[in-house]
């Protein structure tokens, strides 16, 4: 909290100096003088300090000569006047007095006797400064809400700001600040009212007192303050804990892609690997999101922000475990979480997409897994029909034979098939061909060549095909197929994650577009707003042309190995069927 007070109230250099904002050059030179001449005879003595009751302050040399330096500065002078009391009426006079005397409800109840702005400043100062010092968790919010609305009136009364104005034409002061200086103090006061909010609340997160920072949030969105102030201090008090997610999230990531290092890496170790940030993910990364999403409110923006980091890290694990791991039935499990964590989001939609993929792969899982036992009565079953096979078979087996020689010589109404059917990575659309029905005209078939000789040519044609080659190039084709899959899953990421840093580039660069015509309109801006736009815009395109750069080799290595699976599928085609 030091350096916010050092810039508002507790290092104030009218108050180090003993001088009221709206000193004269002359009375602050005389005040300077009698401090330095006190120092030569061996101490700086009392000065009069309206917070005296708040906080002590240290007067050496060194500090007394930098405040009287800092004041030489116009837009360090508009800045410390503007959070210290002015002395400009008999009101002011007498409030200050009681102030000094530490008699804090008698100054107060005189400045709210008058309606004056210059009285209804002094009172925002003294509030506030109260508030900061004495009520750091913000448990008087009433007391906080009236500090802060009085500084909003103030900031929004043209004659306070007329009469600033005034006090900075006649202090003597050489050079003066000119009217662009005070324009543009007015458009920052609102960050600076609220900046010790800031440092008071990411203490307070430094301090893992969460509900503190809740109510240091609340109290801002209830200020009254303009929107987008409110967003830009709101994205500063939660700075920590979003970077303190991201960093989470990295480690955990970062734990598999070492891994996938590792090529000699067993199964059993990528699925310990994939457990181990998953329970990582559970304990620590879901921590932060709840907490986040206690202490910004499940509405904020921050919260929704989390909640699709998280489902992005919980969809980067489930590929993991799906194209490294083998386990499809926890990577489909992983999907579904994150579905609900980021509901009618980007993320959603893209991890729609991987469950279509991905259940197929669970549901075969699935099948060999934990076969159930045979009952008792499942035994007694198969027992019974043994029985009567054994019985009854005997018994029939003549007839059957019988009927069966009676139609050997008759042309079959059901024709095997002649060749294996080939793979495809087209649609195939059906064949209006006769001879796959089955339900054919009998005087049909007695002109049609008898499909038993026909399968027993078939057979002969088979024995002929290099068995051991046909069988290798399904088993590279199936292989094929799934890397194509796993690497379409990884292009989905890659296309997430550039789709994402688009979006942030084109927020920024409009951004950018409007601080540059304000300044091209002849406009005052915030420096470190354009700056701070300037960066992230260019923060975010390097990792978009990166992710891209990634992306399209990617995508030649997916598109080689579609040519080759192609290929091979050609080849394996013209073996079975023999052309």
């Amino acid at each position: 909290m030091r350096c916010i007070e050092r810039t508002s109230y507790q290092e104030n250099a009218f108050r180090i100096l003993g001088v009221s904002a709206n000193a004269t050059l002359k009375t602050l030179r005389d005040a300077y003088n009698t401090l330095k001449q006190r120092g030569k005879l061996g101490g700086l003595g009392l000065v009069d300090d309206p917070l005296c009751f708040l906080s002590n302050i240290e007067r050496s040399e060194p500090n007394v000569r930098d405040a009287f330096n800092k004041l030489q500065n116009p837009q360090i002078r508009l800045k410390e006047r503007l959070f210290w009391f002015t002395n400009s009426t008999q009101v002011d006079r007498d409030a200050l007095v009681w102030l000094v005397s530490k008699e804090l409800t008698k100054a107060i109840q005189i400045w709210e006797s008058d309606q004056n702005y210059t009285t209804l400043a002094n009172l925002a100062r003294l509030r506030h400064a109260i508030c900061i010092f004495k009520d750091p968790n913000v448990q008087d919010t009433h007391l906080w809400m009236k500090a802060l609305g009085s500084w909003r009136i103030i900031i929004e009364s043209d004659d306070f700001w007329k009469h600033f104005t005034d006090i900075e034409l006649d202090s003597g002061f050489e050079p003066s600040a000119i009217v662009s200086d005070i324009e543009i103090l007015r458009e920052d006061s609102w960050e600076l009212v609220l900046k010790p909010s800031i440092v008071l609340a990411q203490n307070a997160i430094n301090e893992a007192k969460y509900d503190v920072v809740r109510r240091h949030l609340d109290l801002i969105r209830g200020s009254g303050f303009p929107s987008l102030i409110v967003h830009h201090i709101e994205g500063n008090i939660l700075e920590p804990l979003e970077s303190r997610f991201e960093e989470t999230k990295a480690k955990i990531l970062k734990t598999l892609s070492d891994l996938l290092e590792d090529k000699e890496a067993s199964l059993e170790t990528k699925r310990k690997a994939g457990d181990q940030a998953y329970n990582f993910y559970k304990v620590d990364l879901f921590t932060q999101v709840h907490r986040l999403t206690q202490v910004a409110g499940v509405e904020s923006e921050a919260a929704t922000r989390a909640h699709q980091a998280a489902a992005d890290c919980l969809r980067s694990i489930s590929i993991f475990y799906h194209n490294h791991a083998q386990a499809y039935q926890i990577s489909e499990q992983l999907l579904k979480e994150a579905q609900s964590l980021a509901p009618d989001s980007i993320i959603s939609e893209r991890i729609k997409e991987d469950l279509e993929i991905v259940s197929k792969s669970a549901q075969q899982e699935n099948i060999w897994k934990d076969p159930k036992p045979m009952t008792s009565f499942d035994k007694w079953l198969i027992w019974v029909m043994l029985l009567l096979i054994f019985l009854i078979f005997p018994l029939i087996s003549p007839l059957f034979f019988n009927s069966q020689s009676s139609y050997s010589n008759k042309p079959g109404l059901y024709s095997s098939p002649t060749h294996t059917v080939p793979y495809s990575t087209q649609k195939r659309s059906p064949q209006n061909n006769p001879d796959d029905n089955p339900f054919i005209d009998y005087e049909q078939n007695k002109k049609k060549k008898n499909p038993f000789l026909e399968y027993e040519k078939s057979i002969e044609s088979e024995k002929r095909i290099e068995t051991a080659k046909v069988e290798q190039l399904k088993t590279e084709i199936e292989d094929a197929k799934l890397r194509l899959g796993n690497q379409e899953l990884e292009l989905r990421e890659l296309a997430d994650k550039i789709g994402s840093y688009l979006t942030q580039i084109e927020q920024y660069a409009t951004r950018i577009k409007q601080i540059e015509s304000d300044i091209d309109s002849g406009y005052s801006i915030n420096q470190d707003e354009y700056e701070t736009a300037l960066a992230r815009h260019n923060f975010y395109v390097d990792l978009y042309n990166t992710e891209l750069a990634q992306h399209n080799l990617k995508y030649a290595e997916y598109e080689r190995l579609f040519k080759e699976t192609n290929a091979k599928i050609s080849e394996h085609n013209k073996m079975i069927t023999g052309r």
